[in-house]
């Protein structure tokens, strides 16, 4: 997962991993409201949250082409491994994200 400021780089961000096979889906989420320290300040702001869904193999890829095009200087990057789900869904995920 990772945040971006505007729907232009969410969409972007979204289509750039899709189009390239990193991810089977990007879910972004509008309405998310941050609060960290930055250089020294708290800072508050408004941000989309994108959530990829990708396949392990795929994964150091994706994390590059983030880091690659994302319009924060240092990019939020989480991963959060799926421990279980629809065996439907996740061999989906693998296919679109195969070479």
């Amino acid at each position: 997962m990772t945040t971006v400021a505007s729907r232009a780089d969410a969409r972007r961000l979204a289509r750039m991993a899709v189009q390239k096979r990193l991810a089977a889906c990007v879910q972004c989420i509008p309405g998310v409201r941050s609060s960290y320290r930055w250089k020294g300040k708290i800072v508050e702001s408004s941000e989309i949250l994108l959530l990829f869904k990708t396949a392990k193999k795929a994964l150091p890829g994706l994390m590059k082409a983030i880091k690659a095009t994302h319009p924060y200087s240092v990019p939020e990057i989480v991963v959060v491994r799926v421990s279980t789900g629809s065996k439907e869904y996740l061999d989906w995920i693998s296919s679109e994200t195969g070479r």
